[in-house]
């Protein structure tokens, strides 16, 4: 989150449909920025975000200091509790939107990693929440039996009720 919160608006290109994000997460700690698409409600956001904007450096000021955010899990832990969802984090987001991309939208795990940008595609494993669909076959195999012993029926019997 705080490469978000570091967004300026020189890292936004509207004509390109871009924006820059930048990271100390590399080897050695030098900054590197990559530029990533746009998609429209993102463009939608950044636009309206610019028509507002009170000074030309960052993106997303805080009203209290004037200057970026720096305390994100305070932002976060309030807009959750004015929304009146449960409590949760931005890397619950970032596991959300992995699974969610390669579950839901089918996109390979390669696609996926550029988009969330760790060095290793290991990492962006490890974000998706995956169940195999194999071990989805063999849970299947065991629904009726496993009632049946549970309830002390043999699984004829469970199958004649």
């Amino acid at each position: 989150m705080g490469e978000i919160f570091r967004l300026k608006w020189s890292d936004i290109n509207f004509e390109r449909q871009e924006f820059r994000l930048w990271t100390q997460k590399r080897r050695g700690g030098n900054w590197e920025g990559a530029w990533l698409p746009m998609n429209q409600d993102l463009e939608k956001v950044l636009r309206d975000l610019w028509k507002k904007r009170t000074q030309d450096e960052w993106v997303f000021l805080s009203p209290r200091t004037g200057t970026r955010f720096v305390d994100r899990y305070d932002m976060f832990r309030r807009i959750c509790d004015r929304a009146g969802v449960r409590r949760y984090s931005y890397h619950t987001i970032r596991h959300f939107v992995a699974s969610f991309l390669y579950d839901k939208m089918k996109r390979p795990i390669s696609e996926i990693s550029k988009l969330l940008r760790p060095t290793n595609v290991q990492t962006t494993e490890g974000y998706l929440q995956l169940v195999a669909p194999h071990l989805r076959d063999t849970m299947r195999l065991l629904e009726g039996d496993v009632v049946a012993w549970l309830s002390g029926k043999t699984p004829v019997e469970q199958a004649t009720r």
